[in-house]
């Protein structure tokens, strides 16, 4: 990071290519929100809105964990940001261990309101909780490659020395 020239001081909070990947991050959200809902409250259990909220409370809480990494560094992700903070990485598995006992332990269900689920129904949240990480890292790859390039070479530069 040292390496990159300073910003502007006139320079928008969304310049950067910071708006682009607000819209991605957004519009994948939207979109996963819908989807999961309607999957579980039209598709796999219709008439049954517990199962569609509760794949979703599933879906946004540990997807959004997951999330975490790759918007932690604008390169790509690899094995070593995911683990270069171990207490984060920590935390933030022990916290997924609660999540997931909220909503297989039956008396944690009916505390939370949630549903309990199919083997299924949990296939379709493993799939979902992937998918923000997959869509950003895709984009970062694909569509964003003119404004890492920067920060790539900066990490170049740093590995070199």
């Amino acid at each position: 990071m040292m390496h990159l020239k300073p910003i502007p001081k006139a320079a928008s909070i969304f310049s950067n290519g910071l708006g682009k990947r607000v819209a991605v991050r957004t519009t994948t959200y939207v979109g996963l929100i819908l989807g999961i809902y309607f999957v579980g409250r039209f598709v796999v259990s219709p008439d049954v809105p517990g199962i569609g909220m509760t794949m979703l409370f599933l879906t946004l809480a540990i997807g959004s964990m997951l999330d975490i990494f790759p918007i932690k560094t604008r390169g790509r992700l690899n094995w070593s940001a995911m683990t270069v903070n171990p207490i984060l990485t920590g935390s933030l598995l022990l916290t997924m261990t609660v999540i997931v006992a909220l909503a297989t332990i039956a008396p944690l269900q009916q505390i939370f309101q949630l549903a309990p689920l199919t083997a299924g129904q949990w296939a379709i949240v493993l799939g979902a909780i992937w998918l923000p990480m997959l869509v950003v890292e895709t984009y970062k790859r694909r569509q964003h490659r003119h404004e890492l390039a920067p920060w790539r070479q900066a990490t170049l530069s740093d590995s070199a020395e």
